[in-house]
C-alpha cells in the first residue's frame, strides 16, 4: 500500500512575525512602566557628583530626607514619614530585606540635617549605606 506524501496546506503555516513584534513591544512598555514606577520616589534635589557609579537596582530601603520651608527636615522611608526617634527601630524590622540602604537628602540642607539619620542607620546595626548624588555631565 503506498501513501501519499505530506502535504502542506496553507491553513497550516502560521506567521508569527506580527505575535512577536507585538510580544515584543509589551515588553518594552511593561520595563519602561517599571522604570517609571521605581523613579516615582520622594523629590529632592540631589547633590551632583562627578565620580560614583550609576545604580540601577530598585531593592533595599531608600531613606528621603527633604527640606521644608520652616521647621526641620522631613524624614521618610520609601513613601511613608517617620520622625527621627522611629527611623532606628523601623530600620532594624527592615534589616533582613535585601538590597542596599540609600540615603537621598537634598543638595540645600545641612550636613547637621543628615548627621542625624546616620547616627540613626548605625543604631539600627547597618554597617554599609549609600549617599544618592545625581551625575553630573561631563562637558
Amino acid at each position: 500500500m503506498r501513501t501519499k506524501p505530506h502535504t502542506i496546506s496553507a491553513a497550516s503555516k502560521i506567521n508569527v512575525t506580527p505575535l512577536i513584534d507585538v510580544v515584543m513591544v509589551l515588553i518594552i512598555f511593561y520595563l519602561l512602566v517599571g522604570k517609571l514606577a521605581a523613579d516615582r520616589t520622594t523629590a529632592v534635589s540631589l547633590p551632583s557628583s562627578g565620580i560614583g557609579f550609576t545604580d540601577t537596582s530598585s531593592t533595599g530601603v531608600t531613606i528621603s530626607i527633604t527640606q521644608r520651608e520652616t521647621g526641620p527636615s522631613e524624614i521618610r522611608v520609601g513613601e511613608e514619614p517617620v520622625t527621627l526617634s522611629e527611623l532606628p527601630v523601623l530600620l532594624r524590622a527592615m534589616a533582613a530585606q535585601a538590597g542596599p540602604t540609600s540615603i537621598r537628602a537634598d543638595r540645600g540642607l545641612p550636613f547637621a540635617e543628615i548627621r542625624p539619620v546616620l547616627d540613626a542607620c548605625r543604631e539600627a546595626g547597618l554597617t554599609s549605606v549609600r549617599l544618592a548624588a545625581q551625575r553630573e555631565e561631563a562637558p
